[in-house]
């Protein structure tokens, strides 16, 4: 499903609707379409710091979307396995 995704992003990208894009952000239409995805009711109070949030995270995606990876390859993370106390 994530390389379906990801599959689809990188369509986006080669069609010129890069969701990169400055202009294609806007924390307050995501926060009202995802808000109820999820059910997180999310009130004028924590909307300010809700959207600071989301400010931060679209920072780092876009450090994570600036790295150039080759398309061909997939490294994935090695996985922690704790051993046996015996």
């Amino acid at each position: 499903m994530l390389l379906r995704f990801w599959s689809k992003c990188q369509t986006n990208k080669e069609q010129g609707n890069d969701m990169a894009d400055e202009t294609a952000f806007d924390p307050d239409a995501w926060i009202d379409a995802m808000a109820p995805v999820v059910g997180l009711p999310i009130g004028d109070l924590e909307r300010p710091g809700v959207r600071t949030f989301l400010g931060v995270a679209k920072g780092m995606a876009d450090l994570l979307d600036a790295v150039e990876l080759p398309d061909d390859e997939l490294a994935l993370a090695p996985v922690f396995r704790p051993e046996d106390e015996a």
